[in-house]
């Protein structure tokens, strides 16, 4: 193989390690909620992004989202018994949002002995 090639093919793989490049979102995850918040993956209409665990009052760093973010999401955790998976019902119409860089603000909370996830807010922080 040549230096060209071979220059190229690092410059390749450089593109697409980068994960703060051009059309890459960043999205946040911040758990307002007295209730930490156990194994979180959202999941957008192409793509699922893997949070973690956070603790109540906590705030994840910025983890890249390849194909936007969008007003809301479906999501899936642990409490102390199941996991829980919590759908949306349909994706028709939706676009990811305007911007770079968000931050969901989440809490879960009980309803009829029903453990969910609340989105309380999605700010545009770029």
């Amino acid at each position: 193989m040549n230096r060209l090639a071979i220059v190229a093919l690092v410059g390749l793989a450089a593109v697409a390690c980068d994960s703060t490049g051009p059309g890459i979102d960043s999205l946040r995850v911040m758990n307002a909620g007295a209730e930490p918040i156990t194994a979180l993956t959202l999941t957008f209409p192409d793509e699922d992004v893997v949070i973690g665990d956070i603790g109540a009052g906590q705030q994840t760093q910025y983890v890249s989202v390849r194909h936007g973010v969008y007003a809301y999401a479906s999501y899936q955790f642990t409490t102390v018994d199941s996991v829980i998976t919590q759908g949306v019902i349909d994706w028709v119409g939706a676009r990811p949002l305007d911007g770079a860089r968000f931050t969901y603000t989440i809490g879960i909370v009980q309803i009829s002995g029903s453990w969910y996830l609340q989105l309380q807010q999605v700010t545009r922080d770029e």
